[in-house]
């Protein structure tokens, strides 16, 4: 079931957007809809990360900063 959304865009936003639609051939709706879905989706498993890694932070779950250097000195030798 879809609902339905109203939103102000800039002017900028809305030229950017037919252009796309016009590129693509599909909808501002269906365009739409998958740019809040995949915004939604990203800033959620960003948060979420956060999230966990303050809570590793509060129990004392924490990694030195030189050891994090060591691992990625590491890996960049070795490419």
């Amino acid at each position: 079931m879809s609902n339905v959304l109203n939103m102000r865009i800039s002017e900028d936003t809305k030229d950017q957007l037919e252009r796309l639609c016009k590129l693509t051939k599909r909808t501002k709706s269906s365009l739409g809809a998958e740019a809040i879905e995949e915004f939604i989706e990203r800033k959620l498993w960003l948060l979420t990360a956060l999230e966990e890694g303050i809570e590793d932070a509060k129990k004392g779950n924490l990694v030195k900063h030189e050891a994090i250097l060591d691992e990625w000195e590491g890996k960049a030798g070795a490419a």
